[in-house]
């Protein structure tokens, strides 16, 4: 018997009973459905005989193959994505080093007051926005990426952790997640670019049409691009050629998303109960479910993506 506890104690003799009938032994999903008995439901006061469960929810058989390798990636981690903001930023080094062999200029034109004032802001919006997009998105399909191993992952290290807007800092170390864990240094520095790039140029207070360079802020803005240079890279070798779990074309990210993803899972009934359960005896009665997401072949031949258990010691 799967029993789950409650954060809330019963109070009344109803809400006791009903949920008693919600915890009740869970049938055996490993293989194919223990429960193919007929009853009878009674719906508006009408008995109507019904089966168990419909047959395109019979639990799958065994993983497979499918048609496509299932290394789609979201916009802000495509190769051309990375690249561009690679370009962008290595671009601002040339000029933070223009800069730095120059150290001041005369301003002669019209534009210096949006040269000064919002240029060097403008850039450093650009560059935390596109930090941010990559840092979050990475966290977003973490768990898809680790039950998209042939040995697939257990559920309390992928479905039960909280990956957004980005895992925390010990669950990133807790489920060795090194990159994101790395992360929230980066996301740290992401805020401090906009400041930073505000305070590097500044006007001579005598001549209006001099400028000249706060070499501390040249010299941090410069350290920072070149960390932010070097994670980049980190996270496109650490993609390369890595199975994110996705489909060609499907980014998952609404709610109808990740509920088609456990139409025919074969651990479903597992779950009698957890609409009381509270989270901690969710992890512990759950979390050592191992599974895959990926491309299962169901009863009938036919082929199923979504997620599924993992058969004891059998992977692909």
């Amino acid at each position: 018997m799967i029993a789950f506890q409650t954060t809330k104690p019963p109070s009344h003799d109803v809400a006791t009973n009903h949920i008693a009938s919600l915890v009740r032994p869970s049938p055996n999903p490993t293989l194919l459905s223990s429960d193919n008995t007929s009853r009878s439901i009674t719906t508006h006061g009408t008995t109507t005989d019904a089966t168990p469960e419909d047959k395109s929810r019979f639990p799958l058989l065994e993983p497979d193959i499918g048609p496509d390798s299932l290394q789609f990636r979201p916009l802000a981690l495509r190769p051309w994505f990375l690249v561009c903001t690679l370009s962008f930023n290595f671009i601002v080094i040339g000029l933070l080093a223009i800069l730095f062999v120059k150290g001041s200029f005369d301003l002669i034109n019209v534009w210096a007051y949006f040269v000064i004032q919002f240029l060097p802001i403008i850039i450093g919006t650009a560059t935390a926005s596109s930090l941010e997009a990559i840092i979050m998105t990475l966290s977003r399909i973490t768990p898809f990426m680790r039950c998209a191993n042939d040995h697939g992952d257990t559920a309390k290290n992928t479905i039960f952790k909280e990956f957004v807007p980005l895992q925390g800092f010990m669950d990133a170390l807790g489920t060795r997640n090194w990159l994101l864990a790395i992360s929230h240094f980066y996301s740290f520095l992401a805020f401090c670019v906009q400041g930073l790039k505000a305070s590097l140029l500044s006007m001579d207070a005598d001549n209006k049409s001099h400028a000249y360079v706060t070499f501390w802020a040249l010299y941090t803005v410069s350290g920072v691009y070149i960390l932010i240079e070097i994670y980049i890279v980190a996270v496109f070798v650490y993609l390369y050629h890595r199975p994110t779990g996705l489909r060609e074309g499907w980014d998952i990210v609404t709610i109808a998303d990740h509920l088609a993803l456990f139409r025919h899972s074969n651990f479903l009934a597992k779950f009698e109960g957890a609409c009381i359960a509270d989270r901690d005896s969710m992890v512990e009665v759950l979390g050592s479910l191992r599974l895959r997401l990926g491309y299962w072949r169901r009863d009938g031949d036919a082929l199923w993506y979504g997620f599924g258990e993992m058969p004891t010691g059998k992977y692909l």
